[in-house]
């Protein structure tokens, strides 16, 4: 059974389309390791995305010489569509934060006076429940003061993930607060 996936992607260049469920089962280790890679969306669409970016490394192949070379380019179509499919999360991702962080600053804004701002920021406090006194500090750093994840990193010799994991988590929850 030398070269067995060199003679199935020959097989199917050659029009046998249904050979490509072998291509799919010998690759689902490589299929899962990168769905689970993405953390964001259903894990069955991201599935689908590779199991779409494999079919056009097939038909894109051009030279089908061993079972090695084929897997390697494979698998670099799969890696290919998981930074693909990564940095669009980030990207996406990020305008979320943008976007939470624009609706707090408008909620923020409606407030008429230096007193109701006050009250303003104390609800938000509450309605995020943070846990200690450090989290509120690093949530009003954020919120209030604008200070990036670095900034606030170095103030409490903490690293930046931790801000951003931080961060990531009390804008989730505020967004779902104020869309309730």
């Amino acid at each position: 059974m030398k070269d067995e996936l060199a003679k199935t992607i020959k097989s199917i260049k050659e029009g046998e389309k249904e050979e490509f469920e072998k291509i799919i089962d010998k690759l689902n280790p490589i299929i899962t390791k990168y769905v689970r890679a993405i953390y964001d969306g259903d894990k069955e669409d991201i599935r689908e995305e590779y199991i779409l970016a494999v079919w056009e490394a097939v038909n894109k192949i051009q030279y089908v010489n061993s079972d090695g070379e084929c897997l390697k380019y494979l698998h670099t179509s799969i890696k290919n569509k998981f930074h693909e499919l990564y940095r669009k999360q980030k990207i996406h991702r990020d305008n979320e934060v943008k976007n939470v962080g624009e609706l707090f600053w408008d909620f923020l804004e409606s407030s008429e006076n230096q007193y109701s701002y006050i009250i303003c920021v104390e609800s938000v406090h509450q309605i995020l429940n943070l846990n200690s006194k450090k989290e509120y500090d690093i949530v009003h750093k954020m919120f209030i003061e604008e200070m990036t994840d670095v900034e606030i990193a170095d103030i409490y010799k903490i690293s930046r993930q931790y801000i951003n994991c931080i961060r990531r988590k009390y804008k989730k929850k505020l967004k779902e607060k104020l869309f309730e």
